[in-house]
């Protein structure tokens, strides 16, 4: 009997999209059970599942509350490139500190993995000695990091070069329904979660869908 065809999702891939991921998914293996499920479905099934809303977990694991805010939570690190587009992700509970957290952030992006990679840009909160006790002593990187400080005398809200790209991709992260809230119980969980949805945004502007609006990247100040 011929399973019945279901309902299309709009997360679902294109062809064009298919073709570009394909070629990335590892064949079936010898031995073993048979392949059975079709691996197109499998993908769009990841990105249907991150674009609906599910419940809350109800018991969360590495939870912590925040001393400014008072509020249970978990905290994301991330590292882009230029553009905006996801290089490194760790999650951890939210009163980890930024630079607490940067090691784990920044041992992701070593130059086998980012060759091109030069510098780095971070905010002040990344303005830390023990960070950068760490980063001396590592000897798989060959980038630098830059601190990107305010203007002095600078009052109010301030644009900050470079560094407005990470806030900007928080902001693409929380168009995802699944990544606006935490609703996972593993911080593992959650950092896939942030890679499909990346995964996914890259596919929209390497082969946007037909209906969709094309994409122009502001010039980075």
């Amino acid at each position: 009997m011929e399973a019945t065809p279901r309902k299309p999702y709009p997360s679902d891939l294109t062809n064009e999209q298919w073709e570009l991921i394909d070629v990335l998914i590892p064949p079936a293996g010898r031995g073993g059970r048979p392949r059975e499920a079709d691996m197109r479905e499998v993908v769009n099934a990841m990105l249907s599942s991150i674009r609906r809303r599910s419940k809350p977990a109800n018991a969360r694991l590495s939870v912590a509350t925040t001393a400014a805010r008072k509020s249970r939570g978990r905290k994301r690190h991330i590292a882009v490139d230029t553009l905006g587009l996801l290089l490194a992700i760790v999650v951890t509970a939210a009163n980890v500190d930024d630079a607490a957290a940067a090691p784990q952030v920044l041992e992701q992006l070593k130059s086998a993995q980012q060759p091109r990679l030069a510098v780095v840009w971070a905010d002040s909160k990344y303005h830390n000695y023990e960070l950068y006790a760490w980063l001396a002593r590592q000897r798989s990187i060959g980038w630098r990091l830059e601190i990107v400080r305010r203007p002095d005398g600078a009052q109010g809200f301030v644009l900050l070069p470079k560094r407005w790209v990470v806030e900007r991709t928080f902001s693409w992260q929380g168009r995802w329904r699944r990544l606006g809230r935490d609703y996972e119980h593993l911080s593992s969980s959650s950092e896939c979660m942030v890679r499909v949805a990346s995964i996914g945004r890259m596919l929209r502007r390497l082969a946007p869908p037909q209906q969709q609006i094309p994409f122009t990247y502001r010039v980075a100040a």
